[in-house]
């Protein structure tokens, strides 16, 4: 990895929290080894999607 941003790693995961299933999914940018996106959700399309989102925005 040469630079910042220039590649993203994600995955979803689900915790059980309590009462029902909930989906964390997390955007890793590889350059830095930080994450830069992350989101909960009951719906792991939904998740998947916010994370991306709260990623992208900033740095778009």
């Amino acid at each position: 990895m040469e630079r910042p941003n220039h590649v993203w790693c994600g995955d979803v995961t689900y915790l059980w929290s309590g009462a029902q299933w909930l989906y964390l999914a997390l955007i890793i940018d590889l350059f830095s080894r930080r994450i830069v996106g992350w989101a909960i959700s009951d719906s792991p399309d939904t998740t998947s999607k916010k994370a991306l989102t709260i990623a992208y925005y900033p740095r778009g």
